[in-house]
């Protein structure tokens, strides 16, 4: 089995054949470039063998590219003291190339590879029709799209899959520490510290799900006859949140002003009571974005009030044009009433494995988050293979979720275009979240009532704005999910246009 490095991304397996690079298992931190991401190749082929040693029987080269002259040095080296072995299976021919030269063999290889991760082939209904539950492919009739709850259709990162098979291979599911793996919290950080948030690793709670993170918040700062200020349309787990605590839910008017989410009311909404203010950011289901002004407003009006805040920002990495900026980003401001949440099923794909951490920036929160959460108990927790996927994600995924968002926004630019383009109805542009917002109140229907007509009659399904799902400002909306292939989403976006036209031209 192969060791792996902690310095850099490596590539598990190369076999050059018929100037074909055949890889297996790729993993690869790297922002750069095609070029740059090749020509970084032979360097991890060096490294496997100083990791492997004399454990080199299932490496294979029939042929490969070097960049620099200096590798040779190396390589020779390496070849040198194991020629005589029977490590080498297969002998391994080095050609050496001018260093102003990138290696064209890889520069294929990873530009096929890459632009098949989210083609149209890559999404199985076959599998997603067993698998894929809450609203999605195995739940609706046969032949009906489901544009609804939201998860990807695409399967996830070679790398995740890797890290549990090898951490399964082993065959050992013991318990793992109660607080989560010393080195998923460290994964953590690190990816923190990327944003500019510095996070004692002590003060992070690997969690199973964001949801389950939104029911520990609020079950560790509320009591029953407090008030919680929840945006109005959001997530219906913020307001379930609070009332399984106790709490009252209050709801605030979320408005868009001038293409932002209006706050400068939210002061009036605070009583005697209030003790949280509820946030999702990026927001779901309006797919904007608080900025740095919405932020520092909210937490004015918090450190005004002593007031708790439940920060999600689950949506943070599924940005488009403009940052992302957190609250914990926020210099000046009293940050250590502040319980952050984030999850890996929308940027990853990953919801069946309820992966998610919570943090906050001060120990006298966090041990209020750890009795909440019931892990020191055993009771709580999350799983030992949703740590090792988590872990995978935040280490060799990034190259995944940045091909992703490009996919979601030609998804998102392409639908809107086709929706806005329709009589009767509007949709948003979302800053951010794979998730279209649509004014459908033109159509003289409600929610329900047009959601309902599509499947029946159309078989297309969306998520109906209402009290159910987002709040009774929802009303007259509904939600389509942008995460599946360019071919899903043409059919269902042209059956939302038959039916759009067909009400325009009362032809129910």
């Amino acid at each position: 089995m192969f060791q792996f490095s902690d310095k850099g991304p490596l590539y598990s397996k190369y076999m050059i054949k018929n100037d074909e690079l055949i890889t297996s298992g790729i993993i690869s931190e790297k922002a750069g470039s095609i070029e740059e991401e090749a020509n970084d190749i032979f360097h991890q082929i060096i490294e496997i063998l100083k990791l492997n040693s004399l454990d080199l029987n299932c490496i294979y080269y029939t042929e490969c590219y070097l960049t620099k002259e200096s590798d040779m040095d190396t390589f020779n080296l390496l070849y040198q003291k194991y020629m005589n072995t029977n490590s080498l299976r297969k002998l391994v021919v080095v050609k050496s190339l001018p260093k102003e030269r990138v290696c064209e063999v890889a520069i294929k290889a990873v530009t096929k590879k890459r632009s098949a991760l989210f083609s149209d082939d890559s999404v199985d209904l076959s599998i997603l029709k067993k698998k894929a539950f809450n609203y999605r492919w195995a739940e609706v009739e046969e032949g009906i799209i489901p544009l609804t709850a939201a998860d990807i259709d695409f399967p996830v990162a070679e790398e995740i899959k890797s890290a549990l098979m090898e951490y399964i291979e082993e065959g050992y599911f013991s318990y793992t520490p109660k607080r989560g793996l010393p080195e998923f919290k460290e994964s953590i950080a690190n990816n923190l510290r990327k944003k500019g948030i510095e996070i004692n690793n002590d003060y992070i709670l690997p969690i199973d799900s964001a949801a389950r993170a939104m029911y520990i918040a609020s079950a560790a700062v509320l009591c029953k006859e407090d008030e919680a200020i929840v945006f109005n349309p959001v997530d219906f787990l913020f307001k379930e949140s609070v009332l399984a605590a106790g709490a009252t839910a209050v709801s605030y008017p979320a408005k868009i002003i001038d293409e932002r989410i209006d706050v400068s009311k939210l002061e009036d909404y605070i009583s005697e009571k209030t003790k949280m203010i509820c946030l999702c950011n990026p927001h779901n289901p309006l797919g904007k974005l608080y900025h740095k002004e919405e932020l520092e407003e909210i937490l004015k009006i918090a450190n005004k009030y002593n007031l708790w805040v439940m920060n999600d920002e689950i949506w943070s990495d599924i940005v488009y044009e403009n940052d992302f900026v957190s609250i914990m980003n926020m210099k000046g401001y009293d940050l250590s009433k502040v319980i952050n949440i984030y999850g890996f099923s929308k940027a990853y794909g990953l919801a069946g494995l309820r992966i998610a951490y919570m943090y906050c920036d001060n120990q006298e929160l966090f041990d209020k988050v750890v009795k909440a959460s019931d892990v020191d108990s055993t009771a709580g927790g999350i799983s030992s293979l949703s740590q090792v996927a988590g872990i995978a994600c935040l280490e060799k995924a990034d190259y995944w979720k940045r091909k992703f968002v490009e996919k979601m926004k030609e998804n998102r630019d392409y639908a809107v275009s086709v929706i806005n383009q329709l009589p009767l109805v509007k949709s948003n542009i979302p800053e951010a979240t794979y998730l279209l917002y649509i004014d459908i109140k033109e159509t003289g229907m409600n929610s329900s009532e047009f959601v309902n007509l599509l499947e029946e009659k159309y078989h297309v399904s969306l998520i109906p704005g209402s009290s159910k799902f987002f709040g009774t400002e929802s009303e007259g909306y509904v939600r389509l999910c942008l995460a599946t292939s360019r071919e899903i989403l043409s059919e269902g976006l042209k059956r939302i246009s038959i039916a759009v036209k067909d009400i325009a031209e009362n032809k129910l």
